[in-house]
């Protein structure tokens, strides 16, 4: 005979939730009174009776929960340390890149029209900065995105195909809700590299998944690219948008 899934919970020395306040003192060793330091407990019905069917966060690991998610979030993402003060706060917006800016935030906060952003201009222009801004953002909305300097993606998809872990590592950069990929056209040029690039554009162009691109390059002279394929893939849809940036941080 099966017993009753509330039999069974009862019996265990989860506590049941009847407040949400916490005593628990991070300086002291003080054991939180609703969970015990479990970390979980029954939620009371509104008949004042616990609901042994059912498990819930206690409040006292809510904040630990987020700070372990953002961990997670920040090194998945793979912002170098030096890039991790650049932000909208700090970027200087001016008449020229002002509509820039303003597509830039909204893909930042997840809204607007534009999924694909390419962000061309010479070194300091801040076209990096303003890409790392948007992955910022996704960081703060506690949202996967992932920061790619692309020679960088290259030499880990080749280190890939050595240690057999090429199909993960690919598949993550084809399928993360965010990806930044920054200077493009810096990568040795070759048939393999151009084809790998067209592929892992080509996969986030049909899924609508958002990509924030930035070059030094016109995109007709990325090199390799003879046939203008990452061109077209970057450009073709109505949510597609390059930018020339002007403006110079220094």
């Amino acid at each position: 005979m099966f017993e009753r899934l509330g039999d069974i919970l009862k019996r265990r020395s989860i506590p049941t939730k009847i407040t949400s306040e916490v005593s628990l003192n991070s300086n002291t060793t003080e054991v939180c009174s609703p969970c015990h330091d479990i970390g979980w407990v029954y939620p009371v019905r509104g008949d004042g009776r616990p609901d042994y069917g059912n498990l819930v966060r206690c409040s006292c690991k809510t904040e630990e929960d987020r700070r372990q998610k953002d961990e997670m979030l920040l090194k998945m993402c793979e912002l170098p340390q030096f890039l991790r003060g650049k932000t909208f706060a700090n970027f200087k917006v001016s008449e020229e890149n002002a509509a820039t800016v303003a597509i830039a935030r909204d893909i930042g906060e997840g809204t607007g029209p534009v999924k694909f952003l390419t962000l061309l201009g010479k070194g300091g222009s801040g076209k990096t900065h303003l890409a790392v801004a948007i992955c910022q953002s996704w960081l703060e909305r506690r949202q996967p995105a992932r920061y790619a300097y692309v020679p960088l993606l290259l030499d880990e998809l080749r280190q890939g195909i050595e240690d057999k872990s090429y199909a993960y590592r690919f598949q993550v950069y084809c399928t993360i809700p965010l990806l930044v990929l920054d200077d493009l056209g810096l990568e040795n040029s070759g048939s393999w590299v151009t084809e790998r690039l067209t592929t892992l554009i080509n996969t986030r162009l049909v899924n609508e998944l958002p990509l924030v691109v930035t070059s030094n390059k016109p995109l007709d002279e990325l090199p390799g690219d003879d046939q203008h394929r990452i061109a077209s893939r970057l450009s073709r849809e109505d949510f597609c948008h390059t930018a020339v940036m002007k403006y110079t941080e220094h």
